[in-house]
């Protein structure tokens, strides 16, 4: 079983992608360490041979993150 899920699009030559992100982060300074869970959904655009990001929507679940300085890419 995976977490990644992909349907086709009414457009062509695209792909819908579902997939569930968990981030489990530790800094050295903060004792407690951060979990971030979210819901991605990426559209993929085929583009010659390859497939290429067209957009990406994150869904995180909690409203308010209470973790400093995230300069990650979810």
């Amino acid at each position: 079983m995976t977490n990644v899920r992909v349907f086709l699009s009414s457009v062509e030559d695209e792909l819908i992608v579902d997939s569930a992100v968990l981030l489990f982060r530790s800094r050295g300074d903060v004792n407690e360490p951060s979990i971030i869970s979210a819901h991605r959904e990426d559209v993929l655009r085929r583009v010659g041979d390859d497939l290429q990001l067209a957009r990406r929507v994150i869904m995180v679940d909690e409203s308010v993150l209470r973790t400093q300085n995230l300069a990650i890419f979810l």
